[in-house]
């Protein structure tokens, strides 16, 4: 999505779908996450999760943008071989 049209209701979105799904961010209790490695990694899986595997109106975002052609499962992702380039 371009810049100039990312609104508030985006952002809230975005900031009330993590409240909901991870919820190591809403208060500190036993799943409070401690350390920032940890908050970056739980991230990154929401992440994968959203843009690979949960699918509105039968596509994912990576399926909207043409860098996948079907919606992936939890296997698909976790079996899947991954290059970094750094």
């Amino acid at each position: 999505m371009p810049y100039n049209q990312i609104s508030i209701a985006h952002v809230d979105g975005l900031c009330s779908a993590l409240r909901e799904r991870m919820k190591f961010s809403v208060r500190e209790a036993k799943t409070f996450a401690k350390k920032r490695r940890t908050v970056k990694e739980l991230l990154d899986i929401y992440q994968a999760y959203n843009n690979l595997i949960d699918a509105r109106q039968r596509r994912t975002p990576c399926m909207k943008e043409g860098i996948v052609t079907k919606i992936w499962s939890w296997s698909d992702l976790l079996h899947k071989r991954i290059s970094i380039l750094r």
